[in-house]
């Protein structure tokens, strides 16, 4: 390269760039490179170190044991995040707080039905029942603090995504019947699948149980 055509190359500097937007001591100076002299429409460079984090909110439907680790794990492994738990219930824990029905027990050793980072060595069966994991999750959700990012007696309505903002817009319903809505650009379905099968319609809740005339047996609705 000759030492005119060095001459020709636009000068570069280190010193912050503005295309839109003004600088806050007065209107911005054409860049010095021309490639950012370009029309770019809408888009511009954001002036900031690489790797900043950017705020991100998180909801999490359900604060049964999946909801719970979610947002447990969010509160240890991310950065500036809000974390908004959102269960129907009156109190954490899922299917292990709503079953009650005789003999609802884990068909998973319980051992093996724990989180790694929380081990309880107080089971009193091999296959535990349903009041005892919830107990094991209500004490933990009280030990680690998690409780303190679920709304409870909070019904998710509706989950829908916004393409443009790139986040989802969920309606919630409290127990008073009031609605509103959170947004947030993650959401966590946690509402547990299995409770739902809408070929199946049944008139009492999956707590009740009945017996059934001229059977011994009992029945879940």
């Amino acid at each position: 390269m000759t030492s005119s055509s060095v001459d020709q190359l636009p000068s570069l500097s280190l010193k912050p760039q503005f295309l839109d937007d003004e600088p806050s001591n007065g209107p911005a100076a054409p860049h010095e490179n021309e490639f950012y002299r370009q029309s770019f429409s809408s888009y511009a460079i954001t002036e900031a170190p690489a790797f900043t984090k950017r705020p991100m909110r998180l909801i999490v439907v359900g604060a049964g044991a999946s909801g719970l680790q979610i947002a447990y794990k969010a509160e240890r492994q991310l950065e500036n995040v809000t974390i908004n738990v959102y269960d129907k219930n009156s109190d954490i824990g899922g299917t292990w707080l709503e079953n009650r029905y005789p003999g609802c027990t884990c068909d998973i050793p319980s051992h093996s039905y724990q989180w790694s980072f929380a081990r309880n060595p107080e089971w009193t069966s091999y296959y535990s029942g349903a009041e005892e994991i919830w107990r094991y999750l209500k004490n933990w959700a009280v030990e680690t603090g998690i409780e303190k990012y679920v709304s409870l007696n909070h019904t998710v309505k509706q989950a829908k995504w916004i393409e443009e903002q790139s986040i989802w817009e969920v309606t919630i319903m409290r127990q008073d019947g009031t609605v509103f809505v959170d947004s947030a650009e993650v959401l966590a379905s946690c509402h547990g699948i299995l409770k739902y099968f809408p070929s199946m319609q049944c008139s009492i809740q999956v707590t009740d149980y009945l017996t059934v005339r001229g059977s011994t047996r009992t029945y879940l609705g």
